[in-house]
């Protein structure tokens, strides 16, 4: 795994280029790309991989010999998976998956317990996201929905990351008696809080 730190160690051209001989001093074969910069382009193509695969853009696509036209009709996890096909990956499959250890449950275990959600069943909703802003629900109206979708005896745990979120989901939790802010959490810690729900919001809302 190498690691490129745009805006860290491997800020400027100094950096870089830094980042240029770690990637030639492996000799890759090939480069898939999944997002359409410019530079990752150029990376590519001076690494040396004789293989670069990646989008093409009005049937444009600097740097890469193999291509996929962006379709933006179509699923970024269908995207993806069809350009990995080129290089004879399965694109059968679109489930995300996510490997736990030991410690990420046990993590999980003593969060779900200083919360007093042990026996407690449990509803999983997300509001917004880092990148775009959820201004298309005011949060009263995703509380309604909320409160909706969990019914009686469930509890709601209100899933996030980033200041953003930890706001939306501050001002929400105030919404919904006794739901619960899972904000903060690393990502597998999340991901066995979220396993552990007996649904999640898209999923209640379907069955009401």
């Amino acid at each position: 795994l190498i690691v490129y730190d745009k805006r860290g160690r491997d800020r400027g051209a100094g950096g870089w280029f830094r980042l240029l001989a770690r990637l030639r001093a492996r000799r890759p074969s090939h480069a898939l790309l999944f997002k359409r910069f410019f530079r990752n382009g150029l990376l590519a193509r001076l690494s040396g991989a004789r293989v670069r695969a990646g989008f093409s853009t009005g049937g444009e696509a600097p740097f890469l010999n193999l291509t996929l036209p962006y379709d933006e009709s179509v699923s970024i996890t269908r995207l993806n998976l069809r350009l990995a096909g080129l290089l004879g990956a399965s694109e059968d499959d679109a489930r995300p998956e996510l490997w736990l250890s030991e410690g990420d449950r046990a993590e999980a275990d003593q969060w779900i317990a200083s919360r007093h959600l042990v026996d407690a069943p449990l509803v999983a909703a997300h509001y917004g996201g880092l990148s775009t802003p959820p201004t298309f629900l005011p949060p009263g109206a995703f509380a309604t929905l909320v409160r909706r979708a969990a019914g009686p005896g469930r509890r709601v745990v209100l899933l996030g990351s980033g200041d953003a979120e930890v706001r939306w989901a501050a001002g929400i939790a105030e919404l919904i008696p006794g739901a619960v802010r899972a904000t903060g959490l690393p990502l597998r810690g999340a991901q066995e809080v979220l396993a552990r729900a007996q649904g999640s919001l898209r999923e209640a809302l379907g069955k009401r």
